[in-house]
């Protein structure tokens, strides 16, 4: 899913990544958007998870070790 959502015509490339910051930035709080968590430590094989962030947090789960981690903004 987030090799669709980098392309041009869906959402293209992501407007804030990270590596590994332990826990969220503070330069997403009050917006919205899609986090993509990938290469999760505690996950099998490098797998990763998107989730819906609501001004303060994810919708499900935050997995803020992974690496990296990119943010696409929702107006």
């Amino acid at each position: 899913l987030a090799s669709v959502l980098r392309v041009g015509s869906v959402f293209g490339r992501h407007d804030r990544g990270w590596d590994n910051p332990g826990t969220a930035p503070t330069d997403i709080m009050g917006k919205k958007g899609i986090v993509c968590y990938m290469n999760i430590p505690s996950y099998p094989d490098g797998q990763g998870h998107i989730d819906l962030w609501n001004k303060t947090g994810p919708v499900g789960d935050a997995y803020w070790t992974g690496a990296p981690i990119w943010f696409w903004e929702l107006g």
